[in-house]
């Protein structure tokens, strides 16, 4: 018998947060390391994009202007 799962409350919003939330471009070769990130910072409220290599991250980052680029 498993104990009953309990729901992680919602983050709270960073101080400097206003109500647009700013884009994020996250570009990072190692996939689970990419996912595990850009979920974490879907849930505090950002809207995120990634790219799996430098190329593709380039491409849309000329593309879509995100407001903050985090490259490894």
């Amino acid at each position: 018998m498993r104990p009953p799962v309990e729901q992680a409350p919602k983050p709270s919003l960073p101080p400097f947060a206003s109500p647009v939330m700013p884009s994020i471009l996250l570009i990072e070769d190692h996939e689970i390391i990419r996912e595990n990130t850009a979920q974490l910072l879907e849930l505090a409220g950002y809207t995120m994009q990634t790219a799996e290599n430098g190329e593709l991250g380039v491409q849309l980052a000329l593309r879509d202007r995100p407001d903050l680029v985090i490259c490894d």
